[in-house]
């Protein structure tokens, strides 16, 4: 399944050298993280978090479990999570973090969809081709399954690879 979800671009490993020491690290990302719980089961209960707390989940000086907090007004929350692990080294530190645009279940999910829409087709395309019912024009048909798997497949996708993106880049603001 890694293997998949890399490929894709639905998980990234990277590893960035901090100019910055640990503690200033660690301080910085619990100042602004809330540390209580990480699920996304519990995210309605981000809203009620402090509007300073830009991070929900665990940091400590060995490493993060972290995902961005979902706003009251945020109508494409940023599911990703991103878990890292801190090294002292002698030019600062060394931080090597994965993070996941999408999990492994929401995967399966999205593949057994887009199974069954292919079925769907080539049923539709088969029926299409049977001489007594041949006439039947499988195109409209054809049509909405691609639309559905557009915004059922597609569509969650894409947003796992631009969440990807978006807590790269708000977390690189704490390695800096």
């Amino acid at each position: 399944m890694d293997r998949i979800l890399e490929k894709y671009g639905l998980q990234v490993q990277i590893n960035v050298n901090a100019k910055n020491g640990l503690d200033e690290i660690v301080r910085k990302m619990q100042s602004e993280s809330n540390g209580e719980y990480y699920s996304f089961i519990f995210a309605f209960m981000d809203i009620f978090q402090s509007s300073h707390q830009k991070l929900v989940g665990k940091v400590n000086n060995e490493g993060f479990l972290v995902r961005k907090r979902v706003g009251f007004l945020d109508f494409f929350p940023n599911w990703a999570k991103a878990t890292g692990k801190f090294e002292k080294t002698e030019k600062g530190t060394q931080i090597s973090m994965k993070i996941n645009g999408m999990s492994k279940v929401s995967l399966v999910f999205e593949l057994s969809i887009l199974v069954f829409l292919c079925l769907i087709a080539g049923l539709i395309v088969l029926e299409a081709l049977i001489p007594p019912i041949g006439e039947v024009n499988p195109f409209p048909d054809l049509f909405i399954l691609i639309v559905i798997g557009f915004f059922f497949v597609i569509v969650p996708v894409l947003h796992a690879k631009w969440n990807i993106n978006r807590i790269k880049r708000d977390l690189k603001r704490y390695f800096e």
